[in-house]
């Protein structure tokens, strides 16, 4: 969890420090931090960590306005599950987080200063399940996401957006230790169903 904390006071600086620093040639740039919470489900046979866990959730995201209707973004959205309630027959002791690193565009029926958005995009997932930091297992897959929010406040340098998103991971077969030939997991897939509140900067240059 301490880890997770620092990683977001780091990035929300960097997301800060983009907005207020002058660049060159950008137009309607956007950076966003958000936290939230969701439920992580995971299936997967030959493994003991099916099952449906609440956990924390953090997003990153930076991007550009591509026309009155459309944002681009780079999205890093991570969901953590720490400690030992939720799903889960054995094995509920274990830690699990999942990772995503998605391009994807964020839509705008009535043009961006107009509050409702529709979001979708396509990347990397990764699965992390471990006991300790020296035990435990991270394999990456490829995963999809969507979700809808509602920008309060567009046409403001900071804005707040409630949102609901949902992503899938697919991993796939699972070696432990990597790059062995012993079968940790078969099939695994994750799915995160999340709601958070985002801090959105806007950068708009004259």
């Amino acid at each position: 969890m301490n880890t997770m904390v620092l990683r977001a006071g780091a990035l929300a600086s960097i997301l800060f420090l983009a907005r207020v620093v002058p660049v060159a040639a950008q137009n309607a740039t956007v950076g966003a931090f958000g936290l939230g919470w969701g439920q992580g489900t995971i299936t997967c046979t030959m493994c003991s960590s099916n099952g449906t866990y609440d956990g924390v959730t953090l997003r990153l995201s930076y991007g550009k306005t591509v026309n009155p209707h459309l944002r681009a973004l780079f999205d890093y959205a991570e969901w953590s599950h720490l400690g030992t309630s939720g799903g889960g027959v054995t094995g509920s002791d274990w830690e699990k987080d999942t990772e995503d690193f998605t391009a994807s565009l964020e839509y705008f029926p009535w043009t961006v200063r107009h509050g409702f958005f529709l979001e979708g995009g396509l990347g990397l997932t990764v699965a992390k399940v471990w006991v300790t930091d020296t035990t435990g297992l991270r394999r990456h897959g490829w995963g999809v996401k969507a979700g809808i929010g509602y920008d309060l406040f567009p046409t403001h340098s900071i804005s707040v957006a409630p949102t609901l998103a949902f992503s899938y991971g697919s991993i796939g077969s699972i070696y432990y230790p990597l790059g062995s030939s012993t079968l940790w997991a078969a099939g695994w897939k994750h799915v995160v169903v999340s709601a958070g509140l985002d801090l959105t900067f806007h950068h708009r240059s004259s």
